[in-house]
């Protein structure tokens, strides 16, 4: 990644934080506000609160939008870049200096490890300095209204800050299962495929069909395994 795409990248973190600080702002404001409205106070207390709802409600979207924009733009310029240079060393060694890599092993590392590579900076990078930007701003905030709030807030976002990394490193221990089934998957999708005649002629689609079968299951197993992780966060966060 060179570095004019990971500016970007923190940029859109950072934008992604000022979209949810937008919104926990307006969920705050609007809560106020209607708590307080409903105890008819004299109309200029609450214009504050009304011009503050509109404008968290406008920021939240165009700040959105912008870190969508900036992170995604920086994303797709960085798989370019990086499969112009997977293509441009694998050029020379196909096809006689491969070793014992299999096309389907070629093509799931050129495509889908690749992609989940890159994928990882939108879908991981960004949202993870988001949450810092936001859960930073909030605690900083509550603080200066109310200490001991904003030393609870702090603590329950150390605890979810503790569950993230514990799901980190259980995802991280199926990762390898799961990229050596999704290799199987290809190898045997793409054997079955080539072969498709000589196994007609021999009477063998029931047995590669099996063999579709057993891959398949195994990699779901494995992408169950995997998702313990995500599912740990999740309920904790609740």
């Amino acid at each position: 990644m060179n570095g004019s795409v990971r500016q970007r990248i923190i940029l859109g973190g950072l934008l992604g934080g000022a979209a949810t600080a937008a919104g926990i702002a307006l969920t705050a404001t609007s809560g106020w506000l209607i708590v307080r409205a409903a105890e008819h106070p004299v109309l200029l207390t609450l214009f504050v609160a009304i011009v503050g709802v509109r404008t968290f409600g406008m920021a939240r979207p165009f700040f959105r939008y912008l870190e969508r924009v900036v992170s995604h733009d920086a994303a797709l310029e960085d798989l370019a870049e990086r499969r112009t240079s997977v293509y441009a060393a694998l050029v020379p060694l196909t096809p006689a200096r491969l070793g014992r890599r299999s096309r389907a092993t070629v093509l799931t590392a050129v495509v889908d490890d690749l992609t989940d590579a890159v994928e990882s900076q939108v879908r991981v990078t960004v949202p993870v300095l988001s949450s810092i930007v936001a859960g930073a701003l909030a605690v900083v905030l509550t603080a200066l209204i109310a200490p001991i709030s904003g030393l609870i807030l702090a603590g329950l976002l150390l605890a979810i800050a503790a569950a993230c990394l514990l799901a980190w490193k259980l995802e991280s221990a199926a990762l390898a299962e799961v990229l050596d089934a999704r290799a199987e998957v290809l190898r045997v999708s793409d054997l079955v495929a080539r072969q498709a005649s000589e196994l007609q002629a021999i009477g063998a689609e029931a047995t590669a069909i099996r063999w579709l079968d057993q891959a398949h299951d195994t990699l779901a197993a494995a992408v169950r395994r995997q998702s313990r992780g995500r599912a740990l966060v999740s309920a904790v966060t609740l």
